[in-house]
């Protein structure tokens, strides 16, 4: 069998191989005995088997693939499952999706291990074919998943169902274990159905030869009960690296005391649980608020055709439409400089030729060229969910002019965009809608202390870190956001600092670390209590967190 894999193919399955180091580790922790079986639900590459045939070899396993079952759909899988010397061409491994089978079919009398990489692919990308077998697995299952969820979740679901009473399990899972919230159930499982259990957040990217750059989640559980009333013990770790994991396996095994319990409070974070508690420490002690106190906030507008809807300057007078017909809408925030979005901002964007001006069918009678430009879009295409949404389907606007801007993806921190210019957004960008009217002086020290080091740690502990090492805050994130509130504040003092922000963020590249002591000093001042200890080491900590989070682990510091 001669079959060509193309890595676009790998990642249309979701498969990315693991590093053999990786592989050979679970394998190590996973097999004790040489009768034991195992279950690889997705063995791609085989790099999984061949360690897997290593250990039963080293346990004294003539036949070392004997007692061990495996599954993909991948004909190139079976392609290098052929090259593999201990492969005896048995019936233990099916040209077959996972969800599909059922352990009194395949495994029979069960496994004592489940071990591999399930696929990484997000719900979106989920092929038809496959939606057709999760939706008849769900009827079998009897269980209620997020139509979010990704397909890992779905396999670590099925998995269980093939171990036996007290057997382990070892995944090599993707960083939305840690951050979504379809995960959680994933978590209550892991709890309920094993009595120990090890999660291991790796900042060191495995993948990127693979052409993805996903954070990588490892997960040992032991002593499987099937009922499901288990009050298991689940802890968690953080490693920077890859060959870290065998001192960290090895110290869980000797005592797992000296870890941190699993729980839902900054469990994604990059950030040193002794951080975490420092920075609940400090709340304890000083004036703060949380932003959702004083605002709402919630996604922008969504187009559902941006190239269509938003184009630059010369576009539009390309197709001859007149500028009353298009208004400016901020398209992404790393556009918009500092923490002030004014009029005279807005006019370099558009005389920059950026992509930046929606089209507004609203408040004038439509041209002819406006009407031949709205003909040009696909009929078929107004039906679409969200254009039925809408009155009239070329209207994206909801004319909701928020207060400022929050950042919700980016790879530093946090930040909130003052919005003196009146306009709207994409929902590219998150809308911050005040509760109550402020004072200009206020709605700058809010903008202030989202800079602050105390607030972008808090970040760092809540925020959900993606594959790309960016941060991302849902708007039910932001809204928990601690910010530092002085009871007394000095306007004099709120506004030279706010100044000086803008100038910091100007530059070019903006120097966001200035920007951040600025806000620390002058918050420090008007709160008049000395916290300077405490928000150096929160200060180090963000550092050697966001580097983690990036996936940067060869410096001296970690």
């Amino acid at each position: 069998m001669h079959i060509l894999k193309s890595d676009e193919r790998r990642r249309s399955l979701g498969a990315f191989y693991t590093p053999s180091f990786l592989s050979k580790l679970l394998c190590q922790w996973a097999i004790r005995k040489k009768d034991d079986v195992v279950l690889e639900p997705s063995f791609g590459g085989c790099t999984f088997l061949e360690e897997i045939a290593d250990r039963f070899l080293e346990l004294g396993l003539d036949d070392p693939l004997e007692s061990v079952y495996g599954c993909d759909i991948d004909k190139n899988a079976f392609a290098k499952l052929e090259t593999l010397k201990v492969y005896s061409r048995n019936s233990n491994f099916l040209l077959k999706d996972f969800l599909q089978l059922e352990s009194v079919d395949f495994c029979q009398g069960k496994a004592d291990v489940v071990i591999g990489n399930p696929p990484y692919i997000g719900s979106s990308q989920i092929s038809v074919e496959q939606r057709k077998t999760l939706e008849l697995w769900k009827k079998s299952c009897g269980m209620d998943i997020e139509a979010r969820s990704s397909l890992w979740v779905y396999f670590f679901i099925h998995a269980l169902t093939f171990l036996k009473a007290g057997a382990r399990l070892a995944f090599v899972l993707p960083g939305s274990f840690l951050s979504s919230d379809y995960a959680k159930k994933i978590h209550e499982l892991i709890k309920s159905r094993f009595d120990r259990s090890l999660v291991v957040s790796l900042a060191e990217r495995i993948f990127v030869a693979e052409g993805a750059e996903e954070r990588t989640v490892i997960l040992l559980a032991e002593g499987y009960r099937s009922d499901g009333f288990g009050k298991g013990v689940v802890k968690v770790a953080h490693s920077p690296r890859l060959l870290g994991l065998p001192k960290l396996f090895e110290s869980w095994r000797a005592d797992e005391q000296v870890f941190d319990d699993f729980d839902n409070v900054g469990i994604g974070s990059f950030l040193a649980r002794s951080a975490s508690e420092n920075f609940f420490s400090l709340c304890a002690r000083l004036p703060c608020i949380e932003l959702g106190s004083i605002a709402a906030v919630s996604i922008g507008i969504v187009t559902g055709d941006t190239r269509f809807f938003i184009r630059t300057l010369s576009e539009w007078r390309q197709f001859g439409i007149d500028e009353r017909f298009y208004k400016f809408v901020v398209p992404k925030i790393k556009g918009i400089a500092g923490v002030n979005l004014t009029k005279s901002q807005v006019k370099s964007l558009i005389s920059s030729d950026v992509r930046c001006l929606l089209l507004d069918t609203s408040s004038h009678e439509l041209s002819g060229q406006v009407l031949k430009y709205l003909s040009s879009y696909p009929v078929a295409k107004h039906g679409l969910a969200t254009y039925k949404k809408r009155v009239i389907w070329h209207q994206p606007d909801d004319k909701k002019t928020p207060d400022g801007f929050f950042t919700f993806l980016t790879h530093n921190g946090p930040r909130i965009v003052l919005n003196s210019a009146k306009v709207n957004c994409t929902n590219s960008v998150h809308r911050v809608f005040l509760k109550e009217k402020l004072s200009k002086v206020q709605l700058k020290l809010v903008a202030l202390s989202m800079l602050s080091t105390f607030t972008q740690t808090h970040a760092e502990i809540i925020g959900r870190p993606c594959g790309s090492g960016a941060l991302k805050l849902e708007p039910k994130d932001a809204l928990q956001l601690k910010l530092l509130y002085p009871d007394d504040i000095d306007p004099e003092l709120i506004t030279k600092a706010f100044k000086d922000v803008q100038n910091a963020l100007d530059k070019s590249p903006p120097d966001e670390s200035g920007a951040r002591k600025i806000a620390d000093l002058a918050l420090a001042k008007m709160i008049k209590i000395n916290f300077d200890d405490e928000i150096l080491q929160l200060e180090q900590s963000l550092k050697i967190a966001r580097e983690h989070r990036k996936g940067n682990v060869e410096s001296n510091h970690f």
